[in-house]
This record gives C-alpha cells, structure tokens and sequence, in this order.
C-alpha cells in the first residue's frame, strides 16, 4: 500500500492522493469522470457485436462484492463508441416492457471519435438489449493521430478489436518555474518507459488558465504526438485550476475537441508548494515504478474513494459511480470518504490508515 502524508490542507492531502495514484501506475492516470453530475448506476455489458452501421449491447447492472446487490432496477447510463466520421444515430431497447432510452447529449467527441451517453429507465430485467443504428464504419484506427489505447480502453467492449499502438503514449509536463530542476527526474523516467514527453513552464505558457488551456489546445491541434497524459507541476498558487459548481477541478483544461463534457487526455496534478514538497513526491512517484511491491498482490485491488464535497453533491456521486464501476470489474467494494459530512481530522485518519494497512 502507498504510504502518504496527509496534509492540512484536506483538498490538497487529496490531490496529492490522486497525483501518487494515478502517476505511478503505468498507463493509468488521474481522470475526472466524463458525466454530469447524476444519480444514474453504473453499467456493464454482458456481451456485444459491433459491426458496420450497428452496435448492438446487452446490459446488466454492475456487479457488486455484496450478492444482496447485485440486482438493481433503475436508470443506468453507458459511453457507447461509434465509428469516425458518424454523424447520425438510432437507437431501440427490448428487454423491459417499460423501458425508455435516450442520448441526453447527443453526439459527442473524446478525442476524435464519436461517443453517445446511452441513459436507459424503466429497466426492470435484469438484462436489457441496446442498439444503436449509425451512419459510420469501422476502420483500423491505430494509426489515427488521435488514438489513444487508455482512453479507448475506457470505452471497452463498445469497440471493435482492435490493435494495441507501439509506444507508452503522449505526457506533456506543465510546471511552475520553481520546479524547473525538480521534474527532469520524472522526464527522464518517463521517457526511458517509453512516453513520448514534453515539458513546458507557465513562464512560456502564462499563469493564467486560459494561457494553459490554449498551449494544451495548441499541442492537441498541431502536434505529431498530442498529448495524452497531462501531469501540472504546482499547487493551485502556482498553476490555477477551474471551478466546477463550487468545487476545484482540473478537467477543462483537457476538453479539447467538441463542445461537451467528456475529456480528451487524462490530467493529473501534483500540488507541491514547494521544491522539497516536489522532491519527495517524485522521488515517491519513481520508486513506486522501478520497485513495486513483491508482498502479495491483494493490495492492487483495494481501493480508496475520497469525496470533497464542498459546493455541491458532485464529488459524492463521483465517488459512488467509480466505486460501482470498480465492483463491475471485481474489485472489493471500496473504502470511501466523505467530508462532509466527515470532519477532515476524521476523514484524513481514515484515509492514512487506509493507505497504511
């Protein structure tokens, strides 16, 4: 288990968290989830045939670790992928007699390729069948400038098979000028598992989230290797971050291509104050990679979900999706954290000794 200290600040202890978590597992990475802020239940598809014109999907609901849960009637939603180039859409449901289907959004855009959120109710089967009639054909998209095998790993089975593309993918580091000596470590690291790495400082970039945004727009643009991962180096002081419904986050800064909500590269922050604060956790981060733990394997699938919930209910329903999405693909049901309503001294209890166990 991943040791950390927990900090003061309680949203800074849990960026860090995330930062550690998602920067030293390979190909994983901090990721925002790419819905609204919503009740629905997580979803998994039990079989799929994806063809030209068709993409045709049996559903259930998640999985749980507790049987007594297994079965749950009620609304559920699922990114189905549709092919490049789509630019219509059908789409029919059998399976429950009261059942209703929708695309809320429409047609939207994760990196390049065609994505609908499939929203069903009245699902009162345990299975339901989803097809979605389109305009689009398949192609072998591996060569695509756009591909990204994490995030079409994302979209799972509503994707025909496809093969892996050669290289670890696409890291741009942005980061403080404090930091500049700090990260040449990682970069090095980075580049030696095989990422294709830039780096750039806020002084080329500006300060401002609209000077960052345009530099990461730029590079999706124009670039040969448009970044998949983006890592900012700098607490919220140096580098700033968004506001969502009263609460920080990082994720319009990789809403790259399409007028919606999904991400089109993975963001991570690490929100160091301070060169010390930026040694340690990238000394952390490449000693987590180069020697991971022989002692078992049973900690890869625990799991810790922390919610901020400070402006909104968001964070919370975020934590409640993950971990259901976690349980579909048979993880233990997660430890989660709360506050509020947790006091932070509470929370952060449970979450170092969580971490510690």
């Amino acid at each position: 288990m991943i040791r950390c200290q927990i900090f003061a600040r309680p949203v800074r202890a849990i960026l860090i968290l995330v930062a550690i978590l998602a920067t030293g597992i390979g190909s994983a990475f901090a990721e925002e989830l790419p819905f609204p802020p919503s009740k629905d239940k997580a979803a998994r598809i039990v079989e799929a045939t994806i063809s030209d014109g068709q993409s045709r999907l049996t559903i259930a609901p998640a999985l749980r670790e507790d049987p007594s849960k297994t079965i749950e009637a009620d609304d559920r939603s699922h990114l189905v992928a549709l092919p490049r180039g789509t630019t219509s859409f059908q789409l029919e449901i059998e399976g429950a007699s009261q059942a209703e289907i929708s695309a809320p959004e429409g047609l939207m855009i994760m990196r390049g390729q065609p994505v609908l959120r499939v929203f069903t109710s009245g699902t009162d089967e345990l299975l339901s069948t989803v097809t979605v009639r389109h305009n689009g054909q398949w192609a072998d998209d591996n060569q695509h400038r756009l591909y990204s095998p994490a995030l079409q790993a994302s979209l799972g089975a509503t994707l025909p098979v496809q093969t892996t593309a050669a290289g670890a993918g696409s890291f741009l580091v942005i980061y403080a000028p404090a930091f500049t000596s700090n990260i040449v470590p990682l970069v090095d690291w980075k580049t030696l598992k095989g990422y294709q790495v830039a780096t750039v400082s806020t002084a080329v970039t500006g300060a401002s989230t609209s000077g960052i945004k345009d530099y990461i727009q730029n590079a999706y643009d124009t670039w040969e290797f448009p970044p998949e991962y983006v890592l900012l180096v700098g607490d919220v002081d140096e580098i700033p971050t968004y506001n969502f419904h009263g609460n920080p986050s990082d994720q319009n800064y990789v809403q790259l291509d399409g007028d919606d909500f999904l991400l089109d590269a993975m963001i991570g922050r690490l929100p160091v104050e301070n060169p010390t604060e930026a040694q340690t956790l990238i000394n952390k981060i490449i000693n987590y990679e180069r020697h991971p733990s022989t002692a078992g394997n049973d900690w890869q699938t625990r799991s810790l979900m922390v919610a901020g919930v400070y402006a909104s209910d968001t964070p919370g329903y975020t934590v409640d999706f993950c971990g259901e999405m976690l349980e579909g693909i048979g993880f233990p049901t997660p430890t989660t954290v709360s506050s509020p309503p947790l006091p932070s001294l509470q929370g952060s209890t449970i979450i170092s000794n969580t971490l510690n166990a």
